[in-house]
């Protein structure tokens, strides 16, 4: 019998230890998506295709701007001198 002393990886999936990193991780993402939208709409010839990249250039600065929400609200609530938990 296999005895585990972590839990199930599905279970450590669904487990964020540090919410900051997480955060900062996925605007670094976000901007990295809306620069190659950008790159992709300033090589495009199909019109129609452009303006898909502008949407989803707005789409992914909104959700930036989520994101940035979230981690000012994060900062607010928890005091700066203790290590985020989950």
């Amino acid at each position: 019998m296999i005895i585990r002393q972590t839990p199930p990886r599905p279970e450590r999936l669904f487990e964020v230890r540090d919410v900051p990193a997480v955060l900062v991780g996925l605007e670094i993402l976000l901007s990295e998506v809306s620069l190659a939208l950008v790159g992709i709409a300033a090589n495009t010839d199909d019109e129609g295709f452009y303006w898909k990249c502008l949407e989803g250039i707005d789409a992914v600065d909104e959700a930036r701007d989520v994101v940035h929400r979230m981690r000012q609200s994060l900062q607010t609530w928890q005091p700066s001198n203790q290590p985020a938990t989950h």
